[in-house]
């Protein structure tokens, strides 16, 4: 990888990890200051709202990357790219909040939690005005870390401050959009100063419509089985307690995803930028990238799975205990996960092929709003991971039947058998390991756990000579000498 694409990844990974320690600092507290019920109502808005949010910004938090990526080189051509995908937001900003005040006074289930519903509103408009996606594209990964971790950080001692009793969780919400949200203030007075808005620089936005709205239906969709979830469990289950449930299951898991998607949001702006110039970069970077997702996911995947219990203990106390199961089975909904982002947002995006990708989103979604539907007024938050599961699993084998003609220049084959393989025995290993090792308090079962998982698949993937694990042990050796 050449150095700027090392520190896009290095930020990004930074950035990740700091949405990574905020809920796995926040949740703990939270999930024992209020009730599993409240938790679920900051759930149940968080997801309307999320859902809400889509239709502000369309596919352009996606498209944006790769449409100012493609001319950032031209002061001129950025500036009116720019302008125009923020009029459109404008509009569509505009129209999608009229509509969803309306509705949160309208539908009786929205108008139970008006309140946060207006909280995470503001989240809306802060996150679609943010331009996130013209940073992201001009690779200004430096300042999206640092802007980032200071609004935590002030995020999190907020927290701790107001946040003491059960019917504090109106603020407890307002931190949530703190932390995600606020900084985009700096990022929209940024921006005035990094474009020419000169009225002599005509925009013609319609243009752009085209290639948004294939990037929105697969946002849509994809908002459809990742938010529409738990806004069905909330329709369908009395009270919030399964959405309390089931909202430590997903917070965790996007703690996971948060880190794998910094690598694709980390080379999306590079390889739409290569596979216009030089393909051969493109394909030998992919390979990279793709076994990283892998064996990253996978081992992931495994510690989550032997380790659910001490994992829910630790984190949100025996009142949690029930989202066992479902955690569980997002385990394996990483892994899909994991391979769907390599196909989608780094094979079928950069070579312009994003209607798979929503054709695919679109047949998963379907899926989960089926499955969800038949499956949640029985088993509440287990039913919702079941759909999910099932969704996502569809999703990855679509894009793997479109993508087979990319597959060997996109994946190295030999490398992954070779994970695969390290994989399968570390899982095997860990599993015997929780099944016979003496019982402790979850955090020691859970270092236990880890030095067990860590040191069997490192040793495999030393002796198999897989070549990530090889180019960071003859880097490190390197520096030895």
């Amino acid at each position: 990888m050449s150095k700027s694409i090392k520190v896009n990844v290095v930020m990004n990974l930074i950035f990740s990890a700091s949405s990574m320690i905020f809920p796995l600092i926040t949740v703990p507290y939270v999930s024992r200051v209020l009730s599993v019920e409240a938790n679920g109502a900051v759930s149940f808005a968080q997801s309307v709202t999320g859902f809400a949010a889509i239709f502000c910004t369309l596919g352009i938090q996606t498209y944006g990357i790769r449409a100012c990526a493609q001319v950032r080189d031209d002061r001129e051509a950025l500036s009116r790219v720019v302008r125009e995908l923020l009029l459109i937001i404008a509009i569509c900003t505009t129209i999608t909040m009229v509509i969803f005040t309306i509705l949160v006074f309208m539908v009786p289930r929205f108008a139970e939690d008006k309140i946060l519903m207006a909280v995470f509103s503001v989240g809306i408009i802060l996150t679609a005005f943010g331009a996130e996606w013209f940073y992201q594209a001009t690779e200004q990964y430096v300042y999206i870390t640092v802007r980032s971790l200071c609004f935590k950080v002030i995020a999190i001692i907020g927290l701790f401050i107001l946040v003491r009793q059960e019917q504090d969780y109106i603020f407890y919400g307002a931190f949530i959009v703190f932390a995600a949200s606020a900084s985009n203030i700096f990022n929209m007075l940024r921006l005035i100063r990094s474009i020419d808005w000169s009225v002599k620089l005509p925009i013609h936005p319609l243009h752009h419509l085209k290639p948004i709205m294939v990037f929105f239906g697969n946002n849509l969709a994809n908002s459809l089985y990742l938010t529409l979830d738990t806004v069905l469990l909330g329709f369908f289950t009395v009270g919030s307690y399964q959405l309390g449930l089931y909202q430590l299951v997903m917070r965790l898991k996007n703690v996971i995803l948060a880190g794998m998607g910094s690598i694709s949001n980390a080379v999306l702006p590079r390889l739409s930028y290569e596979i216009r110039k030089h393909a051969e970069v493109f394909f030998s970077l992919l390979k990279k990238t793709s076994s990283f997702s892998i064996l990253f996911s996978g081992t992931i995947a495994i510690y989550l799975f032997f380790m659910a219990q001490d994992i829910v203990l630790l984190l949100a106390g025996s009142n949690f205990i029930e989202s066992v199961p479902s955690m569980q089975i997002m385990s394996f909904v990483i892994i899909s996960v994991a391979v769907s982002g390599v196909t989608g947002f780094q094979i079928l995006t950069p070579l312009g092929k994003e209607k798979y990708m929503t054709i695919s989103t679109t047949i998963g979604a379907i899926i989960d709003i089926l499955l969800n539907v038949l499956l949640d007024p029985q088993l509440g938050a287990l039913g919702a991971s079941i759909a999910l599961f099932a969704a996502e699993t569809t999703i990855t084998i679509i894009q793997l039947v479109f993508c087979r003609k990319y597959i060997r220049q996109s994946m190295d084959i030999r490398n992954i058998v070779v994970i695969l393989i390290s994989l399968t025995i570390t899982a095997f290993s860990l599993g015997l390991f929780t099944k016979f090792m003496l019982r402790f308090n979850p955090f020691v079962n859970l270092l236990l756990g880890a030095f067990c998982l860590g040191t069997v698949e490192l040793l495999i993937l030393i002796l198999l000579k897989e070549n990530l694990v090889s180019q960071a042990l003859t880097g490190v050796l390197r520096l030895l000498k």
